[in-house]
């Protein structure tokens, strides 16, 4: 019988040691990320030539669509950069060999970072929120939920890429690529849009989640009034499907990898080189 919380606690004890050996690059991508969304508010103001000011409000509604950004490229990239990571060192073999799994073996990986990376992420939205004076309506109990089912999909979606990570190796521009875009997916406000432009906004769980959590943070809607119009249900068919048709697709391209003997080997300059183990 596999046993889950066992795992998850070895994951986040692992996640928990590598914060503390590299204090400097947790400290630094805090920075990093502050940095970031106050250039995105402030900088896009100033590229579009707005005048006045911006209100508190709508900052605070870009914060929650930032914080919804980190969370998706958390889940969608990591994954994918776990399974390249393994293979680089030479230990990949040793997760297909675990009980566990590898689909499981990093959901759960990521689901115990997600934990650690909250308390990045709390550190960022205090320092944007003493900084910048916004105002967030922070109902913590309906918007956990509807993260919570959102990452789900997206879950789903970084078990895609971890199984593209498998066949090509090394995709790590287009990773970079996937970042903007899920920050454009994520800012978009899908729900001003109207006909088949929602339609297809509503197709990925991300821009669902991130719609509906800013409806709550700006206090114009809550859970409640969002499962009377169908968007939680909405959400939750969306992610559900992401997820299938990830293990579905990280299935089918794990066993192209076992078939070309691919599993342990990743690439170099272009050159495929494959870790030996030497026995006396």
């Amino acid at each position: 019988m596999v046993n889950v919380p066992a795992l998850f606690l070895a994951e986040l004890r692992r996640s928990l040691t590598m914060m503390r050996r590299y204090p400097v690059n947790t400290v630094s991508t805090i920075a990093v990320m502050w940095m970031f969304f106050i250039g995105l508010v402030y900088g896009s103001k100033a590229i579009a030539g707005a005048i006045g000011p911006r209100s508190a409000a709508t900052t605070g509604t870009s914060l929650v669509g930032f914080l919804v950004w980190f969370y998706a490229i958390t889940a969608v990239m990591g994954i994918a950069g776990e399974m390249w990571g393994e293979a680089q060192t030479g230990t990949l073999e040793q997760v297909y060999l675990s009980p566990f799994g590898p689909p499981l073996i990093f959901i759960t990986r990521q689901v115990a970072g997600l934990l650690l990376s909250t308390a990045q992420m709390v550190g960022v939205a205090m320092l944007t929120i003493l900084v910048t004076k916004i105002s967030v309506h922070w109902a913590l109990g309906e918007m956990i939920p509807i993260l919570l089912i959102t990452m789900f999909g997206l879950y789903g979606v970084g078990l895609m890429l971890g199984g593209l990570a498998l066949i090509f190796k090394q995709i790590g521009n287009f990773l970079m690529i996937l970042q903007f875009a899920l920050l454009f997916i994520t800012m978009s406000p899908i729900e001003t849009l109207h006909g088949t432009a929602r339609t297809i906004a509503m197709v990925f769980p991300l821009s669902q989640g991130a719609a509906l959590l800013r409806g709550i943070a700006s206090g114009r809607e809550s859970f409640a009034s969002q499962w009377h119009n169908h968007g939680i249900q909405s959400l939750i068919l969306c992610s559900i499907i992401y997820m299938v048709l990830g293990l579905i697709a990280y299935h089918l391209l794990d066993g192209m990898a076992r078939k070309r003997g691919t599993i342990g080997q990743y690439e170099v300059c272009g050159v495929q080189l494959r870790r030996r183990q030497w026995t006396n």
